[in-house]
């Protein structure tokens, strides 16, 4: 993204939230619902597990 227009304090907050993001902030973006989770799950191939 071009970023010549912006001043160079704009610039280096560029892409960075303002402050840390609460959890529940997070949650909005992040969250998966039932009808979500239901169609990923029959997409998983089991050749992946967490550790």
């Amino acid at each position: 993204m071009p970023v010549e227009y912006l001043s160079a304090e704009q610039e280096a907050r560029h892409g960075q939230f303002a402050a840390a993001p609460t959890p529940g902030e997070l949650e909005q973006f992040f969250r998966l619902g039932a009808k979500a989770l239901e169609l990923c799950s029959g997409a998983r191939c089991g050749c992946w597990t967490p550790s």
